[in-house]
């Protein structure tokens, strides 16, 4: 038997013979083998972190794809480049404000605005992590929100401000809550506050100073830039107000002269008095309340006016002046007013009077009472009444028709009386001397102490027109003895007198 050959893969000891394949495998397998393969990883690992620090110093300097700004595509763009854009954005840069009937714009270079383009694009690129830049690789990244002028100055307010004061003189201002007498309800109501179309300024300089900052391209005014009222209408100023003034207008006085109802304080004449302060505290306005006293004195007062009269044998006639009548005391009128309104008073009061009269019928009628004499200038007849009666009467004699002596015609008192009596005239300059000095036995004064009723025994005659044929007096009656006597018996102080043609 003969020796096999030897196998071309070589012969392993022990038996086993391998072929080309598994001498290739052995020599692979080998501890050289496993040194090149981890050579090969490190490498590819090296390569790929150079990558990545590159990819991250690349982003350090430049911006991320998808990122925007002011709607401009900054992906991969430089430092530079970016600040290219922002300074042309700030150079075209402009405002729109609108809204509430207002339309103007304003540029950045009219406000004075400044922006650092180069300190902002290194400020954005510092967000930049380079070690997380493919993070930046994901979504979009709108940079808008940090475009923001890093100064505004004052130019922008004085321009806002100019446009809004142009445009607010023609604009109607808002108005308070306020109140108001309503005649129908005759209550104080609660008027509402009114909203103008004048735009507050402060508000839109805020709202535009609030956009240059973002560099937002417009703002639109609403409501919350209109200047509104201070007060409105659930105010607890207005209803306190309200309130108040209803308590003062819930006064009714009837005012009486000698019993009869002359005026009437009410709310329809208490509301125009009624003010609001600046505080909505409620006051009365005096000289209000004191045209009221000015216009109630001159529906009473008779003092001095000319009155009609019918004498009770059916003669009409009318005379004016002298020194008897009602006349209203205005000053204690007034605080009685302002006691009885801050009160709420009501009731029935007499008129306070400086004066007072026997009767009050109104102004241009009689005011004396039942007992009165009617001196007849023109007949120059004096009968004295008493209700409906004639208690005396006589004819007489007045004095001579010139503005010297003339009597003087008004209503009267009598002053009192006297007897006997010596009546002393004017002193004449020339002479020294009274113009006369003439005793008689009844003097009966009405004017002062200087004109009365008095006998005259050197009177042949009374009545007629003796007066104007040169036996006229010095402005007194002259009566009979005998009449002067009994009229001297039953006259008394306070007695009117009612002198007439």
């Amino acid at each position: 038997m003969g020796v096999s050959p030897t196998p071309r893969g070589g012969y392993k000891p022990g038996g086993a013979v391998y072929g080309q394949a598994g001498m290739e495998a052995v020599r692979n397998s080998s501890p050289f083998a496993s040194k090149k393969v981890i050579i090969g990883v490190v490498a590819a690992v090296a390569a790929l972190v150079l990558i990545y620090i590159g990819v991250g110093v690349f982003f350090s300097g430049h911006f991320y794809p998808g990122t925007a700004l002011a709607g401009h595509d900054l992906s991969l763009k430089s430092a530079s480049e970016v600040e290219a854009i922002i300074d042309g954005e700030v150079s075209e840069y402009s405002l729109s404000v609108t809204g509430d009937g207002v339309d103007f714009e304003i540029t950045s270079a009219e406000a004075g605005a400044s922006l650092d383009s180069k300190a902002l694009v290194a400020d954005l690129l510092a967000d930049n992590n380079p070690a997380l830049w493919p993070a930046g690789l994901v979504g979009g990244h709108d940079l808008t929100k940090n475009l923001a002028f890093s100064s505004a100055g004052n130019g922008l307010a004085d321009i806002v401000r100019a446009h809004l004061d142009e445009f607010n003189e023609t604009a109607t201002s808002s108005v308070n809550a306020t109140i108001a007498y309503d005649e129908e309800s005759q209550q104080f109501e609660i008027v509402p506050e009114v909203y103008g179309t004048a735009v507050d300024t402060d508000a839109v300089i805020e709202l535009a100073s609030n956009a240059f900052a973002s560099m937002e391209k417009s703002v639109v005014l609403g409501e919350d830039e209109l200047m509104k009222p201070d007060v409105l209408q659930d105010d607890e100023l207005v209803i306190a107000a309200r309130d108040t003034a209803n308590k003062m207008i819930a006064a009714n006085i009837t005012f009486t002269v000698a019993g009869t109802a002359a005026a009437t304080l009410d709310a329809a004449a208490i509301a125009p008095w009624v003010y609001l302060g600046e505080d909505y505290s409620v006051a009365l306005d005096d000289n209000g309340i004191i045209a009221w006293a000015d216009t109630t004195a001159g529906s009473v007062n008779t003092y001095g006016t000319t009155r009609t009269f019918t004498t009770p044998s059916g003669v009409t006639s009318t005379v004016s002046g002298g020194v008897y009548g009602w006349i209203v005391d205005k000053e204690t009128l007034v605080n009685n007013v302002k006691e009885y309104v801050q009160n709420s008073t009501v009731g029935t009061y007499e008129l306070p009077m400086t004066q007072t009269a026997g009767a009050f019928n109104g102004v241009g009628q009689a005011d004396w009472g039942a007992r009165w004499i009617d001196v007849n200038l023109s007949t120059q007849h004096a009968t004295f009444y008493d209700g409906d009666s004639v208690i005396w009467e006589s004819d007489f004699v007045s004095g001579k028709p010139d503005p010297e002596h003339a009597t003087p015609t008004g209503v009267y008192v009598l002053n009192g009386k006297q007897s006997p009596s010596t009546l002393i005239g004017t002193v004449e300059a020339s002479t020294g001397e009274p113009e006369y000095e003439t005793e008689v036995q009844y003097w009966m004064p009405f004017v002062g102490n200087a004109v009365g009723f008095h006998d005259a025994s050197w009177q042949s005659a009374f009545g007629g027109s003796r007066y104007a044929e040169g036996y006229g007096s010095h402005g007194c009656i002259n009566l009979p003895t005998d009449a002067a006597a009994s009229l001297y018996g039953i006259i008394a102080q306070g007695d009117v007198v009612v002198s007439h043609q």
